[in-house]
């Protein structure tokens, strides 16, 4: 087992170093854009310097960056799922409303017309 002690910035920046760009291709895999893809590792590193002194192994911080990139990719796709059925909801919502104004304003311009039409001397609006 591998020893490692990141308290330090330089062994922090060997660790950032080694683990980088395969924790971006892996968070890459759930996200489907690099630069997404990025920023979650870069968020994850972030966070593993703010708990370092948890830790005295390299599996641990290892097994942490994995889990933690793996969490913020779901999170990440949830939260897209969430944006785009929102997004949907308020297409079809507008869809409905334009479709229902639409009506209205057709039905209306109907009954305005009838009763136009009904005055004495008046014919019909075209």
């Amino acid at each position: 087992m591998s020893m490692l002690c990141i308290d330090s910035e330089n062994d922090f920046r060997k660790c950032f170093d080694e683990y980088y760009i395969p924790l971006c291709i892996f968070a890459e895999r759930f996200v489907g854009e690099r630069a997404v893809a990025s920023d979650i590792v870069q968020e994850c590193f972030i966070a593993l310097w703010h708990k370092r002194k948890g830790f005295d192994r390299l599996e641990a911080v290892r097994f942490c960056l994995y889990t933690a990139v793996r969490n913020r990719g779901l999170n990440e796709l949830s939260r897209r799922k969430t944006a785009e059925h929102y997004r949907q909801t308020l297409k079809e919502r507008f869809d409905e409303a334009f479709f229902r104004d639409q009506v209205i304003e057709q039905e209306l311009y109907r009954m305005v017309n009838a009763l136009i039409s009904a005055l004495p001397g008046n014919a019909a609006v075209s």
